[in-house]
């Protein structure tokens, strides 16, 4: 496996999470999801404390592709060193007004197509490496 690429400084790499009620994106009414419209961002309790991040504060991840910004949930399922965003999210849905609400992060966002796998060209989606940091309540 070829080096990632730098987002810089220190953190935490980022990684597709895939739950057992994670819809394909077709599905467009988000009221089936069994834990919210935006979900979180995912990490150890160690890790929330290293990088100062609280439950329910939100936190910004920035890859070599993009930046995002999501709401902490620490918890044990993570080793330390890893940080998780769902699968699935992200998408501009329609509002009962005629207009469009986005929902949670758009992973795509973060992977760097020259990160990939070399022979099948896909993205390596479970590992992007991303500096994780809390932001200004």
């Amino acid at each position: 496996m070829p080096r990632a690429p730098s987002p810089g400084g220190t953190g935490c790499p980022t990684a597709h999470r895939i739950r057992a009620f994670t819809a394909n994106t077709i599905f467009h009414d988000n009221t089936w999801r069994e834990r919210g419209q935006q979900d979180a961002l995912r990490v150890s309790p160690h890790a929330a404390e290293q990088l100062s991040l609280s439950d329910g504060a939100l936190a910004q991840s920035t890859a070599s592709r993009g930046t995002a910004e999501a709401v902490v949930e620490s918890g044990d399922r993570l080793q330390p060193g890893h940080a998780a965003l769902p699968n699935g999210f992200g998408l501009d849905l329609p509002t009962h007004d005629g207009g469009t609400e986005r929902t949670g992060v758009a992973l795509n966002t973060l992977t760097d197509l020259a990160w990939r796998d070399p022979i099948a060209g896909t993205p390596w989606h479970k590992h992007v490496p991303a500096l994780v940091q809390p932001l200004p309540a």
